[in-house]
């Protein structure tokens, strides 16, 4: 979707379309569990609409996210499943949302808007859309989003109601598929239809190895002579975003923690991407400075399990996978509370 800012015409017709699905309050009959497509009429990609809300009339929260491609879809359904490290949460998503919140929520872009349009909603009324995309702050919407969150919304409302008289409308034996709402073109408008489909393959791309030659871990092997124990070793999106061209991004960080004492040996942000060398690099930096290596190495996640694989096997120390790193959770854990914007 390109970069290039909503008219203002177009933000009135999807929040028209916004306020229409929060009156309608379809998640009284409809649960987030029920995914389905919408295509985009713009590129073909498929957007799965997921509808939330509490029939509470005190909390009254409701949103409807739109998971864009496989890749959303996928991080849906980790989410779901909880098969998530806690600072994995914000990054799985990537989505298009709309939620409805007290004013108090909405930010400077929001209120202008709203004052343009003479729009006045009541308490947790107001919409309030963003783009989530791995890696970066929830960001305002494009004018190509903003008109497929509009498209999306109309064909939620009305398979939703198309549900609520046809409880089957949405399932299927065969489970891969699902329900996508296709768009086709006719005398210059768009004719709507059902289709079961099955979502495209997730291809996880595989972090690249580091490599050092024969010669130069025989040279730093050289400059360590003791052994130092176990460390626990992680790298995730930092808490703190910093300023980029376009948006805020979150930093990639490696932290590397004692096993036993739990005293923080290294940390490193990465403003530049966080490519595996750089934080092998610095992994290389430390052992050097401190004049020994660990025998073990406790990583969590498969990408670093990855990146590092290489080297520690050239260095003679063990790179286990572990399930939980508890003197690092620790440590991250008071970061996050410390630095986290939200």
């Amino acid at each position: 979707m390109n970069s290039v800012e909503p008219t203002l015409q177009e933000w009135k017709e999807c929040i028209a379309a916004a306020l229409h699905f929060k009156q309608l309050r379809c998640w009284n009959w409809i649960t987030d569990e029920m995914v389905f497509g919408v295509q985009n009429p713009e590129d073909g990609k498929i957007g799965y609409c997921c509808i939330m809300g509490s029939s509470d009339d005190i909390a009254d929260m409701a949103a409807l996210s739109i998971h864009l491609g496989s890749e959303g879809l996928e991080g849906l359904r980790r989410i779901r499943s909880e098969d998530l490290l806690p600072d994995e949460l914000l990054h799985a998503q990537h989505c298009i949302m709309v939620s409805f919140e007290n004013r108090e929520m909405l930010e400077k872009h929001d209120v202008e808007l709203y004052k343009k349009i003479g729009l006045k909603c009541s308490k947790n009324g107001w919409p309030y859309f963003r783009y989530f995309e791995p890696g970066y702050v929830p960001w305002l919407l494009s004018g190509a989003q903003v008109r497929f969150m509009t498209i999306a919304i109309k064909q939620v409302i009305e398979t939703a109601l198309r549900f609520k008289s046809n409880p089957g409308l949405l399932r299927r034996e065969d489970h891969p598929y699902y329900l996508v709402r296709v768009p086709f073109r006719r005398n210059g408008g768009l004719i709507w239809t059902d289709r079961w489909a099955v979502p495209e393959p997730m291809v996880r791309s595989r972090v690249p190895a580091v490599w050092l030659d024969e010669l130069s871990l025989r040279r730093i092997q050289g400059t360590l002579p003791k052994w130092m124990g176990i460390w626990e070793m992680d790298v995730f999106y930092a808490p703190v975003p910093l300023k980029g061209r376009d948006k805020l991004y979150f930093p990639k960080m490696c932290l590397i923690v004692d096993h036993y004492s739990g005293e923080v040996l290294h940390t490193h942000w990465s403003e530049t991407g966080g490519e595996p060398l750089e934080f092998v690099e610095q992994w290389i930096a430390l052992m050097q400075r401190l004049g020994g290596r660990p025998f073990k190495l406790l990583v969590q996640r498969e990408e670093v399990l990855e990146s590092f694989e290489s080297v520690a096997l050239g260095l003679n120390i063990q790179l286990e996978r572990a399930p939980r790193l508890y003197r690092l959770e620790e440590i991250k854990m008071h970061l996050y509370d410390e630095l986290a914007p939200f």
